[in-house]
């Protein structure tokens, strides 16, 4: 089962930066000022998701190995 969870958070970590790629390109290639901004803010947003999603793997897989070392 942790192989599967495991699989999942990655998989959710590849959308947010995958998400957060498209949101740029779109930004880039939008005409109207207001939807490049709406793009970037959305790109943003994954990004930032993102990085506390890493962030949140790295704290979990700390805590394991310090129960593992014990």
């Amino acid at each position: 089962m942790c192989t599967s969870v495991a699989d999942a958070r990655q998989k959710r970590l590849e959308r947010y930066d995958r998400s957060a790629a498209d949101c740029e390109v779109l930004a880039r290639l939008a005409t109207d000022c207001s939807k490049q901004v709406e793009y970037e803010h959305l790109g943003a947003r994954y990004r930032s998701l993102a990085a506390g999603l890493r962030e949140a793997l790295a704290i979990h897989s700390a805590a394991l190995a310090k129960l593992a070392l014990h």
